[in-house]
């Protein structure tokens, strides 16, 4: 059973991620590459304790994504960003915590 376990921990942990990126650059990169619209999916991680971006598999924080967005506008007072957010989350995973 442990070589189970380290499969399923693995594949958690870094092959669903990797798979479900919709993405590899981060959100700063992406604006200075003229992206001006994110869909962020918030849930809260319990492993790091922190609201995270979810799609199929948990992404940047939150705090991270919206700290770039702010750098980026800061510098370029012209641009319009814009962003949805909605909690599509419905189901308990390992790392989640959907309860109110």
């Amino acid at each position: 059973m442990p070589v189970v376990y380290k499969a399923k921990q693995v594949a958690t942990q870094h092959l669903l991620p990797m798979m479900s990126s919709t993405q590899s650059d981060n959100i700063y990169t992406l604006l200075n590459a003229g992206v001006r619209f994110f869909d962020i999916r918030p849930f809260y991680h319990v492993n790091t304790n922190s609201l995270r971006d979810y799609h199929g598999g948990y992404g940047p924080t939150v705090e991270e994504t919206f700290n770039d967005i702010f750098n980026f506008v800061s510098l370029n007072k012209s641009e319009f960003v814009y962003i949805s957010i909605i909690n599509v989350l419905t189901k308990e995973c390992e790392q989640c915590d959907t309860n109110p």
